[in-house]
């Protein structure tokens, strides 16, 4: 039986989240040194998009300052997909290399 269940809703302002591209960086190397040094870009994104979801659902502010778009096969962020994808972003460029 649960016996206290709260239920927390902030208001964000998402017109406001700036991409810092250096704070998304430290995210990706971050979660790609946890994984041994390389990772499906998708589920990398993806596993981004969830750790962004939680921490904004906590209240807290957003670990990759990244905005979201819509795939068919699921939310993801969208700018480190344009890095991944396009190669863009000094800073990502220096720390992250895709393969393909």
């Amino acid at each position: 039986m649960i016996k206290n269940v709260f239920y927390y809703h902030k208001e964000i302002n998402y017109d406001i989240l700036h991409f810092d591209e250096e704070q998304a960086t430290e995210a990706m190397v971050f979660l790609l040194g946890k994984s041994g040094g390389s990772m499906n870009y998708m589920k990398a994104i993806k596993m981004l998009y969830l750790a962004d979801r939680d921490s904004l659902s906590m209240g807290h502010n957003s670990i990759t300052t990244d905005s979201y778009k819509s795939l068919p096969r699921g939310p993801v962020t969208s700018n480190i997909l344009d890095c991944i994808r396009w190669n863009v972003g000094e800073e990502w460029n220096e720390h992250i290399r895709t393969n393909g």
